[in-house]
Parts: structure tokens; C-alpha cells; sequence
């Protein structure tokens, strides 16, 4: 049986659209077809400043400045908002990738312990159809900030899936005893960024997604456009290689068709 890969691009932040044109050109350049998770609402990226602040020896390795100066600035004193950007997101769609939802105030969402989860999601649905002219039909939760209240939210919306977790392959969660609806197709491993700011090299990041990727007969993994495409590129591009030597490509959205196809008990 052949492996199976899916590559997940999260649109947190206004940085994220400004590298988006550079992406679309070279996931055309690869081949490859992507799962884009777009948050809506206001980008306050710049109030992560203050946290990067705390910790001054780790600003070389977040790179805060990938998001831009002037949207930072933004960010603390007044947020732009994300579905301004209708024409520059809805490049995504046009170009034949799948697009989904990555909730609504990415910054904010990251905080919230579930109460509010569902009018977070409401809104975002709302702006996202603005944006596509079409509903969502899949879900990722910023910062994969999860509990049984967001889950409970989510199955709400009957999303055709979500992609809450890193985990392994498919699954629908059960947590402390509750079974939840909404299929979940994981990544499976941290972003390289993740591992730039552990210290990792790029040899020992290649090397890492190799072991995985040889380990699984499902694999995804997930990137930032203003972080892996603008200074990580040739990186991405090595590990993209490797996976379309060993596995067939599919997004988020066909993987779970297929899941669903071949796993009928599970519904």
C-alpha cells in the first residue's frame, strides 16, 4: 500500500498573505497541491511581542520581523483584519488548493478555554464565506488549542472533518470517556519553525521528517508561508522532495474521504 501524505499551510497572520504569492508559485513549482487554513478576523501578531520580549536570546530564532514591522505595529495599536484581504486569500481557491477555517481572532483563540468557541467559529464561518463565497467545510483550531468544550463546539458546525491534533493517523477523538463526531485528520510531526526555535540545524530537521515519513504509512506535516517560505525555503523544498519520492500527495479533504471510505464502522 503506498503511502499517503497530506501538507497543511496555516494562514495565521497578515504576513502570512503577504508571502502567499511566493507559495502559490512554489507549490506549483513542486507539483504538489496544499490544505490552507485561513484564520478571518483581526491580526494582533504584534501582541506577541511582548512575550518574544520576555525572552530576548530567542528573537533571532522566532523571527518576529518575518511578520512584517508595520503589521506588528498594527497588531498592538490596531489590528488589521484578515478578510480585507479578499483577493490576495482568494488567490488559494482560484489556484486549486483546498481552503478551510483556522478560527476567528488567531491571537485571541489561543487563550480561550472554550466558552466562547462556538461564537469564535460562527463568526469565522461567516467572514470565510464572505471571503470564498462558499462555507467551510474543514476546521483547525489555532495553536491546536483543544479540550472537550472546543470539540463539542465543533462537532456543531459538522465540519466534514477537523484538524485539531498532532497525533497519528485519523481518528475520532474520545476524551475522558465522551466521543466526539467531527473526524480529525492530524499532522503528525512540528513545523520546521518549531524545530529552528528548539536549535535544531536543517541537516537534523530533514533528517527528523525522514525518520517519520519512513516510520508511517500516513504522513502530514504543516508550515507557515511568512516563516518556511520566506526563510526556510530550500528546506521545505528538500523535505517536499523527499515526500513525493515516497508517498502520494492528497489534501487534508480527500485524505478524509478516503478515511471515511475505508473505515465505515468508525462513522
Amino acid at each position: 500500500m503506498q503511502k499517503v501524505c497530506g501538507i497543511r499551510a496555516d494562514i495565521d497572520c497578515i504576513g502570512d498573505i503577504d508571502a502567499l504569492p511566493e507559495t502559490l508559485d512554489l507549490l506549483d513549482d513542486w507539483g504538489v497541491k496544499a490544505s490552507f487554513f485561513v484564520a478571518m478576523g483581526p491580526d494582533k501578531t504584534g501582541q506577541n511581542m511582548f512575550k518574544y520580549l520576555k525572552k530576548p536570546w530567542s528573537l533571532g530564532k522566532v523571527r518576529p520581523m518575518r511578520f512584517g514591522f508595520r503589521n506588528l505595529i498594527r497588531g498592538v495599536v490596531s489590528p488589521a483584519c484578515m478578510q480585507d484581504y479578499r483577493s490576495e486569500l482568494y488567490d488559494i481557491k482560484r489556484r486549486g488548493h483546498e481552503v478551510g477555517l483556522h478560527g476567528y481572532d488567531h491571537h485571541h483563540w489561543m487563550k480561550t478555554r472554550g466558552e466562547e468557541a462556538g461564537s469564535l467559529i460562527g463568526k469565522g464561518c461567516t467572514l470565510f464565506k464572505e471571503v470564498f463565497k462558499s462555507a467551510p467545510g474543514s476546521f483547525a483550531s489555532p495553536g491546536f488549542t483543544v479540550n472537550r468544550k472546543i470539540l463539542r463546539k465543533i462537532d456543531g458546525f459538522n465540519f466534514d472533518y477537523s484538524s485539531d491534533f498532532i497525533y497519528g493517523e485519523p481518528f475520532y477523538p474520545v476524551l475522558e470517556g465522551e466521543k466526539f463526531n467531527t473526524l480529525q485528520i492530524p499532522v503528525c510531526i512540528r513545523s520546521i519553525g518549531e524545530f529552528s526555535i528548539e536549535g535544531l540545524n536543517g541537516r537534523k530537521i530533514l533528517q527528523t521528517f525522514g525518520q517519520e515519513l519512513e516510520a508511517r504509512q500516513f504522513f502530514t506535516f504543516y508550515f507557515h508561508p511568512s516563516y518556511e517560505v520566506k526563510y526556510r525555503r530550500e528546506l521545505l523544498g528538500e523535505i517536499i522532495r523527499l515526500v513525493q519520492k515516497e508517498a502520494e500527495i492528497l489534501t487534508f479533504a480527500k485524505i478524509a474521504e478516503n478515511w471515511n471510505n475505508e473505515n465505515p464502522s468508525d462513522l
